[in-house]
């Protein structure tokens, strides 16, 4: 197992490609209605899996390529200058400047979460006496969910916006609901206890730090955004999950009169679960499946076959990687000349693979590298 230029390359291409058809997916609610929304979900997060783990396997298959990628990689390669004994290539320089995005993206991400100590410490230090029937509700909802320990309850009126928040205590965060009926303080408080219950939260925190350190990446932005989307969905769906219409109903009529008495000001934070003002799209799409959450039962012969080929994608994404294939140097008398710009050495199993020109050539041990004069050249996989 090793990492190279050549295995972050694919998995770049294969993430793009399963962001994209994600992104198609997510916005088809027939898709949704058939497969289920934790089908979406575990997509997304293999999409991240396949980027952060951007390894090459010794089963992969190597696909050679003589048109393209040797021209590529040589004009990579090509050394511009030395800086103290160092040969400057383009390839290192991006390497270089990938290092630079990705201590970049870190950093914007321990920003965030300073944002978000601070927010949640203010949210917390200014706390309102919450009336008895609010707490009678809420100790009801908490019992029907089956909480082991029930999260803190947090009102005021900073942020304007119900949310759930803690990514080891969760709390509960709301602001002055006395006009809202009995039943609708229920539904917000089902909502938000809903999202703690299937640790949404820590699916954006991990989101979030995927998406700092590759920022540089438009799809990153959808994907985030559309992974909320599909939290928020799943949440509704467990939440209506055996409610006849009129429940149902009554659950979306409190979306609609709670985000109605909003505040054009409300805050909100990614890493919490917030009820906010989402755009049209988002919102019909959420109502959309809620009503007609019935009207669909994927079996679990299907749940089984989905998952079973998103194993086999996965399997399948690992099991190649595109080289570029150069003819051997040879001498006239055919020996073999190694030199650090055309040879390569992978150590694999206990035992050193050479390449020259990206073919394989030999299989040698410490010493045979050393009569080769080999040992100078950096090894990989060691």
């Amino acid at each position: 197992m090793l990492i190279s230029v050549y295995s972050i390359f694919v998995s770049l291409v294969i993430f793009n490609i399963w962001v994209a058809s994600l992104i198609f997916f997510e916005r088809n609610n027939r898709f949704i209605k058939f497969f289920g929304i934790e089908f979406l979900l575990i997509l997304s997060l293999l999409c991240i899996f396949r980027m952060v783990f951007a390894i090459e396997f010794p089963f992969a298959k190597v696909i050679r390529s003589d048109s393209i990628l040797p021209p590529v990689m040589d004009a990579l390669n090509y050394r511009l200058f030395t800086v103290f004994g160092v040969d400057i290539s383009p390839l290192r320089i991006l390497i270089a400047v990938v290092c630079i995005a990705l201590i970049y993206g870190l950093y914007d991400f321990v920003r965030q979460m300073y944002y978000y100590n601070r927010l949640i410490g203010l949210y917390k230090r200014i706390q309102w006496d919450i009336p008895e029937r609010i707490r009678t509700i809420y100790a009801d909802v908490v019992k029907e969910l089956g909480f082991k320990r029930t999260p803190q309850l947090v009102c005021n009126d900073i942020s304007g916006i119900p949310f759930a928040a803690g990514f080891i205590k969760p709390m509960v965060f709301i602001p002055p609901v006395t006009e809202l009926s009995d039943n609708d303080i229920k539904n917000i408080f089902r909502h938000e206890l809903t999202h703690i219950k299937n640790k949404d939260i820590l699916v954006k925190l991990m989101c979030s730090i995927f998406c700092s350190l590759m920022w540089w990446n438009p799809l990153v932005h959808i994907l985030k955004q559309d992974i909320s989307q599909i939290l928020e969905i799943k949440c509704d769906l467990r939440v209506c999950n055996g409610l006849d219409v009129d429940k149902r109903a009554s659950y979306l009529r409190t979306i609609i009169n709670f985000i109605g008495t909003m505040s054009g000001k409300s805050r909100d934070v990614y890493y919490t679960s917030a009820m906010t003002k989402e755009n049209e799209r988002c919102l019909i799409q959420r109502f959309d499946l809620v009503l007609e959450d019935e009207s669909y039962r994927n079996s679990k012969i299907i749940s089984f076959t989905s998952f079973a080929v998103m194993l086999v994608m996965l399997v399948l994404s690992y099991s190649f990687v595109f080289q570029p294939h150069y003819e051997p140097s040879y001498s006239s008398d055919n020996a073999v000349y190694f030199t650090k710009e055309n040879t390569r050495v992978v150590y694999e199993d206990g035992v050193y693979k050479v390449y020259i020109d990206g073919v394989h050539v030999l299989d040698a041990d410490e010493s045979m590298l050393e009569s080769l004069e080999l040992s100078e050249i950096e090894i990989e996989g060691k």
